[in-house]
């Protein structure tokens, strides 16, 4: 590859092959500071040595093919994946590895600056899902000082760390949510005893109702498709609703002629809770603000906009009971799908208004709690992405840097 001149800026920065970076920096490429293996179809012992293909672990064995820190590109398939590897490991068919030449570069670095500009589009030389070695040689990355390479890959790994950390703590607030939510719908609030009925143990003070006498009405969205609008309002299906929010992005538009149409069957109001009928079975949603959206096979439960009974109705169509029977409904069936009747025969269990009221205040504020910390995390890889993108390419340098993750 024939390199271009490097233009001098005024503001410090030089243009390159790979861009604008500061006058300071240089350019190598992959064949400078390591040879490229070609990773080995796995041996059949089986062992503890990970065997680690395009997309990640797939196997183990008992052998090691490369036994310290390394870098592993997918070749076939995830072509131009990166993975860090920081222990034993076999890399398999499908991938290259590297062998380190200089210890002049962090490994870190490059993997960073590797998972920013992948291998591929303009380096591939194949429109199959591939890589050549040679793409791999070729392809070049700044050259800066080893100790300014390990600074900059520090602060990467603490913001990815503090992401990681923050999974866990999600995770862990999901799962103190499920189980609360399955305590309370099983035992209530005052320890009273218990009785069997068709969704398990429910207190013994708790009657059951049926989902089309607790709400105004249970009803469906269109069995139409509309055609799509460049504007006017959201289709929602039952692939757009995921873990209790309506996701619009893949949502396509309709003509506000549709919208009313639509309408004119099933229209979502405030505090109505919304369930998967297709494909997507379950995943409710309660509808927490004003909506401007129509549905398609999505069932609609109707509240006369009672927040009260909409939050009651949303969290226990969330528990595992409901999942129970949606599953024991589906058993069999070839597609997945539950019909309009299963709905409105729902059994719904009913406590008194306060007992009602004081489950749905305790799984509120682990909600809020669960929006909090999932907010922080979208905050955190917004991070990420930005110094990244400001790191690899000189704009922050690391001297200037001041920044704290908790």
């Amino acid at each position: 590859m024939k390199a271009k001149t490097e233009i001098l800026t005024e503001n410090g920065f030089k243009e390159t092959d790979i861009g604008l970076i500061p006058s300071d920096w240089g350019i190598k490429k992959i064949s400078d500071i390591a040879e490229i293996k070609y990773g080995k179809q796995r041996p059949r012992e089986k062992g503890l040595i990970p065997v680690i293909g395009s997309s990640g672990t797939y196997a183990f064995c008992k052998k090691e093919l490369v036994n310290f820190p390394t870098l592993i590109i997918g070749r076939k398939g995830n072509a131009g994946s990166v993975q860090l590897l920081l222990l034993p490991c076999w890399p398999a068919d499908t991938t290259f590895y590297m062998n380190w030449k200089s210890k002049n570069v962090d490994d870190k670095f490059l993997y960073y600056y590797m998972s920013l500009k992948p291998l591929s589009g303009e380096h591939a030389k194949t429109t199959m899902p591939s890589l050549q070695r040679q793409d791999l040689e070729e392809y070049q990355f700044p050259s800066l000082s080893f100790n300014e390479q390990q600074k900059i890959a520090s602060v990467l790994s603490k913001i990815q760390q503090a992401i990681e950390q923050q999974d866990k703590i999600i995770q862990t607030t999901k799962e103190l949510k499920k189980s609360l939510m399955n305590k309370l719908f099983a035992e209530g609030l005052h320890g009273e005893g218990q009785k069997e009925t068709e969704i398990g143990l429910i207190p013994k003070s708790w009657s059951i109702t049926l989902a089309e006498k607790f709400c105004e009405r249970v009803t469906d969205g269109t069995h139409e498709s509309p055609k799509p609008a460049e504007s006017g309002y959201y289709l929602v299906t039952s692939k757009n609703l995921k873990d209790g929010k309506i996701i619009f992005d893949g949502c396509y538009l309709i003509s506000e002629e549709n919208y009313k149409s639509v309408n004119e069957r099933s229209k979502v109001d405030l505090y109505d809770v919304v369930f998967g009928m297709i494909g997507t079975i379950g995943s409710p949603v309660i509808i927490r603000r004003e909506p401007d959206f129509a549905i398609k096979n999505v069932g609609l439960f109707k509240t006369d906009k009672n927040k009260e009974l909409g939050l009651w109705l949303f969290y226990y169509l969330s528990s595992d009971s409901v999942e129970r029977l949606v599953d024991k409904q589906k058993a069999g069936a070839t597609q997945k799908y539950i019909p309009l009747w299963f709905l409105r025969q729902l059994p719904v269990p009913i406590p008194s208004e306060k007992e009602r009221n004081e489950i749905t205040k305790i799984l509120e504020d682990i909600s809020l709690k669960l929006d909090a910390e999932e907010n922080r995390l979208i905050i955190l890889k917004n991070l990420f992405k930005t110094m990244l993108n400001q790191l690899m390419t000189g704009r922050v340098r690391v001297k200037n840097l001041d920044i704290e993750v908790n």
